[in-house]
């Protein structure tokens, strides 16, 4: 049978788990800077721990409390003071019960025993506790400090010129204790151990001295120290149960010496926070500009992106976009496994709640299995006989038809941008004289070959382009699945129930990249064709697309003659109008990757939003930023990201929702 051991009281942990990024100089003086304080402003005791191991720096502060609920109250107030003067600090509050048999562990506790005043010399313990971690090697130290409002004062100078004159001293008594042990204590080097753990604790005593020259020094103390810490006892109370401060003199020889505390004034000592802390920095992106007065939660159709940061702290307040907005089109950037692909599983599922009216189209280019993770109403893969996009689809002008698919059928082909002419000339003959273009793309591409054959082109182009169209254009329409794919017939019934609010999931991770270039313009143009300008900024369809460079990777030269460059900056051409015709016609493009610098300008500058997750510093100028703005986005933990809202004139940082639909390869 196992007993429940009441609690004898409670504990307010405030645990520092960030701390505000300080650029100053290890040993630079800080007025009012300094955590040794009386924020509650009556006789409590305070007090801080530091725990440090060979890999483990941590610092809480503790407080004693009689309930549960006065810890938690106690210690998220603690815990607001700190983060009002220490703007980027953060940490988590909880409450620990005491019981008798916390109370009654016998850890070995030495004290470091703090000369009386008066100190002419600084005093730098934070600085040796944080170097002790720098040097410990296998030993666990914990190092507790407690302090008190020095506020008690004899009789004979209550009432006293001298009493008004004593409360304006900023003095707090103080008591400091270590404890540790070391991670193998039965070791053959036992003796070895036992002296460099020694050197560990005398050395936090060095060069701590009073102006009369008396020096700190180490030393036992009492089996019953450990309860007195935990009680928040440390400090010497007299018969009447008051608190005896630094006017003790007259009855000095009364009080147990491991009672009497030491005297410290907070600008004598390091009680601040320096630079080189071993704990996480706030990482605060300047020049943030955000309002909470329009966009909030009673709106039930704004789509929520995640928790804003203040000062580098995670915050409560959620951040939002309108439906409108997305009308803009969105660009994210984020190095592999920041979280890019959740976040746009996590909207997919913001818009199905929210605005199930909004069918959303989701093009996965390289992973293989994100169906599982976006959960869309239709998967289409590879082999799928519903997966259908027409190469071409009549529109209301013919002629204007004809020179968009000319265009992006060229541009995605790899063709020299010349041969555009000539195929919007063959696909207007085809019509003329048949009615449409031909079943197949492969007859289109015979056809074309046909034309160059009959029309002979300048000698200088004529035998590349005739070249390339047999040796590989060819081939590579000649699968017989994308074959299947681009065939002329009906609407696709996916775009159908697409157009009405259903959300489409196309695979084309299995296809080549040229292939999957080919495919997605093809969706472009049917989506181009089929769907009306409307001149508002009313949101009708979105599309989601991951690692866009897979199909809007710019060319490697910059030689203005070569193939490649030619025939990829039209490819820049195409895509551009694509995203300027989506937007008249209400339709949002969600594009991502990972290094933007690879991709055209038009994929990362026409989206009015940029959210920026960690990237790679060469590619942040891209976007605007200056050095200090991209070192905060460049240090962005995984989850964080920047937004750059040109729609609203916004820049902020959130922290996105948490996705757990299933696992992602990001």
């Amino acid at each position: 049978m196992f007993f429940v051991l009441e609690p004898e009281f409670w504990q307010a942990i405030i645990n520092i788990t960030q701390i505000p990024k300080v650029e100053r100089k290890v040993n630079e003086e800080i007025l009012n800077d300094s955590w040794l304080c009386n924020p509650f402003g009556d006789n409590r005791v305070y007090g801080a721990k530091f725990l440090i191991s060979d890999e483990i720096f941590n610092w809480e502060f503790f407080l004693k409390a009689e309930t549960e609920e006065e810890a938690i109250i106690d210690g998220n107030c603690l815990m607001a003071y700190l983060m009002e003067i220490y703007p980027g600090l953060n940490g988590q509050v909880s409450a620990k019960a005491i019981t008798f048999e916390e109370l009654n562990k016998e850890d070995l506790i030495y004290e470091i025993v703090i000369p009386a005043p008066r100190f002419e010399e600084k005093i730098f313990l934070l600085k040796k506790i944080i170097n002790l971690f720098n040097i410990n090697k296998d030993d666990i130290i914990q190092v507790y400090i407690l302090w008190q409002k020095d506020d008690s004062l004899i009789t004979s100078i209550k009432g006293t010129e001298l009493e008004s004159e004593l409360e304006t001293d900023k003095n707090y008594k103080i008591k400091i204790f270590l404890s540790s042990k070391s991670h193998n204590d039965i070791s053959s080097e036992s003796n070895k151990k036992g002296a460099v753990l020694n050197f560990y604790l005398k050395y936090l005593t060095t060069n701590i001295k009073n102006a009369y020259g008396k020096r700190a020094y180490l030393k036992h103390v009492p089996s019953d120290t450990w309860s007195k810490i935990l009680k928040a006892r440390p400090f010497y109370k007299n018969l009447l149960n008051k608190n005896t401060g630094r006017f003790y003199r007259g009855i000095l020889e009364d009080i147990p010496e491991e009672d009497r505390p030491g005297f410290i004034n907070p600008d004598i000592i390091d009680f601040n926070i320096p630079s080189n802390m071993p704990i996480d920095k706030a990482n605060i992106i300047p020049k943030e500009n955000i309002s909470f007065s329009s966009l909030t939660a009673e709106n039930e159709r704004l789509i929520l992106l995640g928790n804003i940061y203040r000062n580098g702290v995670k915050t409560h307040r959620k951040a939002y976009f309108r439906l409108e907005d997305f009308v803009h089109h969105v660009f994210i950037s984020g190095l592999s496994g920041v979280g890019k692909s959740r976040f746009l599983a996590h909207i997919l599922e913001e818009f199905k709640i929210k605005a199930p009216e909004v069918g959303i189209l989701t093009i996965n280019l390289v992973k293989k299995t994100e169906d599982q993770l976006f959960n869309a109403d239709i998967v289409l893969k590879k082999g799928d006989s519903r997966f259908r996009v027409p190469y071409f689809i009549d529109g209301e002008d013919i002629e204007e038809t004809c020179e968009q698919v000319a265009e992006y059928l060229i541009a995605s082909l790899g063709l020299k941008n010349v041969v555009v002419t000539v195929m919007e000339n063959v696909l207007s003959r085809e019509i003329s004289n048949k009615g449409a273009p031909p079943q197949k793309i492969k007859d289109l591409l015979i056809e074309l070959l046909d034309w160059f054959d009959k029309r002979p082109y300048h000698i200088k182009y004529q035998t590349n382009i005739t070249r390339a169209i047999k040796n590989r254009v060819i081939k590579l329409v000649s699968s017989p699945t994308i074959d299947k794919i681009l065939e002329l017939g009906p609407i696709p019934q996916w775009f159908e129930d697409w157009k009405q609010g259903r959300n489409i999931f196309i695979d084309l991770s299995r296809f080549s990249k040229n292939r999957k270039r080919l495919v997605t313009h093809a969706i472009f143009q049917m989506i181009r064709t089929l769907m009306p300008e409307m001149r508002t900024n009313i949101l009708r369809n979105m599309i989601m697309i991951d690692e866009i460079s897979e199909i809007q990777e710019k060319p490697q030269s910059q030689n203005s003659d070569d193939d490649e460059t030619i025939t990829k900056y039209h490819l820049e051409i195409v895509f551009t109008a694509f995203l300027r015709a989506f937007r008249s016609r209400g339709v949002s493009l969600m594009l991502t990757d990972h290094l933007p610098s690879k991709l055209f300008e038009a994929v990362y500058k026409l989206p009015n939003i940029k959210i920026l997750f960690r990237t790679d510093k060469g590619c942040l100028q891209l976007f605007g930023l200056n050095s200090e703005e991209q070192e905060a986005v460049f240090n962005q933990k995984r989850r964080r990201a920047l937004i750059i809202d040109g729609v609203n004139a916004r820049k902020f940082s959130i922290h996105t929702i948490k996705y757990l639909h299933k696992k992602s390869e990001d």
